[in-house]
């Protein structure tokens, strides 16, 4: 999926998905185009939330109306870490830093 798609998909979701969680997506995309691998596939989460995921390296993000979660796939039992969001559009450093295995230039 083209990261183009992946707001445009959100904005599809139900009304549940507020709009801390949309500015929070568009934050995170913002980010993520210029830096890492195009996702596999985007969802609703339950709570709700957003959930971006990729087959090649199996890891998913999870995103919050005031937090970031990743799942980390690749070891079992799967790493899973999160982060609050601080500063409205800003990502936390730790949070851009383990998502490394998905940079662009890896």
């Amino acid at each position: 999926m083209k990261w183009e798609k992946v707001f445009e998909t959100v904005e599809h979701f139900s009304e549940r998905i507020d709009i801390a969680t949309k500015c929070a997506v568009r934050s995170f995309v913002s980010y993520a185009s210029a830096n890492l691998v195009p996702p596999s596939e985007v969802l609703e989460g339950i709570f709700p939330t957003v959930r971006i995921s990729w087959n090649d390296p199996p890891m998913e993000v999870e995103i919050f109306s005031g937090s970031f979660e990743t799942y980390d796939f690749r070891v079992i039992p799967a790493g899973i870490e999160s982060f609050d969001i601080v500063e409205v559009g800003q990502l936390p450093h730790s949070f851009t830093k383990s998502l490394e295995p998905l940079r662009l230039d890896l």
